[in-house]
């Protein structure tokens, strides 16, 4: 018995834990790659700007150079099953980035209202390392794509990147 629990506690610490080994943050200087992000929304217009946003958020976050992986648009119905993320390792990408956009609309009194999420891989591995989602129901006569900046801006502040802030 002591002999398969010193064997645990060794296998236990030769394990490496993704959110130890980014403790000190993401590193800013490694490949980092958006993939076209899911649209369900009925702005077929949505993923694009949310990209863009996330492209220029990411830089002023320290990230050097952001890259737009563009593959075919993924949309799929919201009643369909959701697939799994067909994952991909990008040559040489350190991370990616990636979710989808549920809702962007803004109602007949000019409201607008966003919903998506964003995931963060670690590209070598596959591995999930972050992510986050985030509704929000903007004021009336607020631009949904300055809705987006807020929400994207609140959403990364748990995210730490060493880099250059800009």
């Amino acid at each position: 018995m002591r002999g398969w629990l010193l064997v645990l506690i060794l296998l236990a610490g030769c394990q490496r834990n993704l959110h130890s080994l980014y403790s000190d943050g993401l590193p800013g200087t490694a490949s980092w790659y958006i993939e076209t992000f899911t649209n369900l929304s009925s702005d077929k217009d949505a993923a694009p700007i949310l990209e863009r946003i996330l492209v220029s958020h990411l830089r002023s976050m320290g990230v050097d150079r952001p890259l737009m992986y563009r593959r075919i648009a993924r949309t799929r119905s919201k009643y369909e099953e959701k697939d799994q993320h067909d994952f991909e390792p990008y040559k040489g990408a350190g991370f990616t980035v990636g979710g989808e956009v549920n809702e962007w609309q803004a109602n007949n009194d000019d409201t607008p209202i966003i919903s998506f999420s964003v995931y963060v891989l670690d590209s070598r591995t596959g591995k999930k390392i972050w992510s986050s989602h985030s509704s929000k129901k903007g004021e009336p006569g607020v631009a949904l794509y300055d809705l987006c900046e807020m929400m994207i801006a609140s959403m990364f502040s748990s995210l730490q990147v060493n880099g250059k802030q800009r």
